[in-house]
């Protein structure tokens, strides 16, 4: 069995269906914001946003998110799992030298059964206030199609939280649409 928190992730969210594509400009409105590749260095501004994005799902009522040091673990080793492997992603948005955002995907591959075709999945995007709803989130996408596409990927796959409306509409700006429905009851 896999032990890695990438491989325990599920994927049967959203995809981003043929046709589907809107023009989206990668370029910021806010000119100070630079979308790079993660590095190392990198790790603990990024889990200060992981932290954030915790944060932020608990903030709008979901209440299976968890923070603390056991999280924060995971969320390193999450990062380490991304940051400069060939088949994995981590960017980051910056703004004046300070990280603002980041973006962490993967490359994948369903199963014979649904088409056995290579697919992008995007795990997290996160931006934080104030610097949203300036362009960061956006360009953070559009580098992760490009780099999709460099790795000969046309489908894009993610999930949003059903309470994250900010982050649906985000989403739908950007021309995805659902594909899938991921229910739950507790028993």
């Amino acid at each position: 069995m896999p032990s890695s928190r990438s491989a325990r992730r599920s994927s049967r969210g959203s995809e981003t269906p043929t046709g589907a594509r809107r023009t989206v400009t990668s370029r910021p409105r806010n000119q100070d914001v630079r979308v790079r590749p993660a590095r190392r260095a990198d790790v603990p501004a990024l889990l200060d946003l992981w932290a954030k994005l915790l944060a932020f799902h608990r903030d709008i009522g979901e209440t299976d998110m968890r923070l603390g040091p056991v999280v924060i673990a995971d969320g390193r080793e999450f990062f380490d799992e991304h940051i400069g492997r060939r088949n994995r992603l981590c960017l980051v948005a910056e703004e004046s030298g300070t990280l603002i955002g980041f973006l962490v995907g993967t490359l994948r591959q369903r199963s014979p059964a649904f088409g056995g075709w290579r697919y992008g999945h995007v795990y997290d995007l996160y931006v934080q206030d104030p610097s949203r709803g300036r362009g960061a989130g956006a360009a953070l996408v559009l580098e992760a199609f490009r780099w999709f596409r460099k790795h000969r990927v046309r489908r894009v796959q993610l999930q949003v939280r059903a309470r994250n409306t900010l982050g649906i509409d985000f989403w739908k700006r950007l021309g995805f649409s659902t594909l899938a429905l991921t229910m739950e009851r507790s028993i």
